[in-house]
């Protein structure tokens, strides 16, 4: 389970030069009072039975909860879906019927925002065992350094990228200057990670219940002034922050 947390105010335009528009996150703004129980239910939404916030309903595993919630869930009566039949706090939902008058508001080509870069060590991942930091495949592992330690991952989308990094065979080629690369990275938002943990003796998860929390980054290339995602990935929020960061006014195109 996770949550995402904004860092940055995001703007869009159809020009580098012309006057921008903002992106509002009503979502994120609001989504702490959504959680206060002491607020009337919005109009739809129904509380279910409280349950026992330790057991859960496959093979007695504990429930995730995240932060400000819990044990009580809630269901609305226009959201019968089948795969989420529960919710964690209720929320506005808007009523919309197929006499809705249609908006969308302009689309523009460039979303503009002032963040955080840095420049990480980026190598193959493929001799290590599957891992969140690094799962083998296109994911590469992310260092400060090339003889760091690996504080994070980045996921590429094409296997032609892949090819721009040098395969590490075993544990020996890891961190050798060579077999791998700089690349530069932009933060987007921050994310919080809420997971159990594996008991072998029991073959389930379990307590202790766990949180992550980690930056989500995109590396980037630019051109001409815009800066153009090649892949996407996250750094641990704790090494991130111990970086030498750099202001960067980002244009994404």
């Amino acid at each position: 389970m996770e949550e995402t947390f904004p860092i940055t105010h995001w703007y869009t335009g159809r020009a580098k030069v012309e006057s921008q528009r903002k992106i509002e996150p009503t979502w994120f703004e609001n989504r702490d009072s959504y959680k206060d129980l002491n607020n009337p239910l919005p109009d739809g939404w129904t509380r279910c039975e409280a349950k026992t916030p330790s057991i859960g309903t496959f093979r007695d595993e504990p429930r995730l909860y995240p932060d400000n919630c819990g044990p009580q869930t809630f269901k609305h009566r226009d959201m019968p879906d089948d795969d989420c039949t529960e919710w964690y706090y209720p929320f506005p939902v808007a009523n919309i019927s197929e006499t809705t008058p249609f908006f969308t508001p302009e689309q523009t080509p460039y979303l503009f925002c002032k963040t955080k870069r840095a420049h990480l060590w980026a190598e193959r991942a493929d001799y290590e065992k599957r891992s969140p930091l690094s799962s083998g495949g296109n994911t590469l592992k992310l260092r400060q350094e090339p003889h760091g330690e690996v504080i994070g991952s980045l996921q590429l989308q094409t296997d032609e990228q892949l090819q721009s990094f040098p395969e590490i065979t075993d544990e020996k080629d890891a961190g050798q200057w060579g077999k791998g690369k700089e690349v530069e990275l932009v933060a987007i938002y921050r994310s919080k990670r809420y997971s159990k943990t594996f008991n072998k003796e029991l073959q389930r998860y379990d307590h202790p219940l766990k949180r992550e929390e980690h930056y989500v980054v995109l590396w980037v290339e630019w051109l001409d002034g815009v800066a153009y995602r090649l892949a996407c990935g996250q750094v641990d929020k704790d090494h991130w922050e111990r970086l030498k960061l750099d202001d960067v006014d980002l244009v994404l195109g």
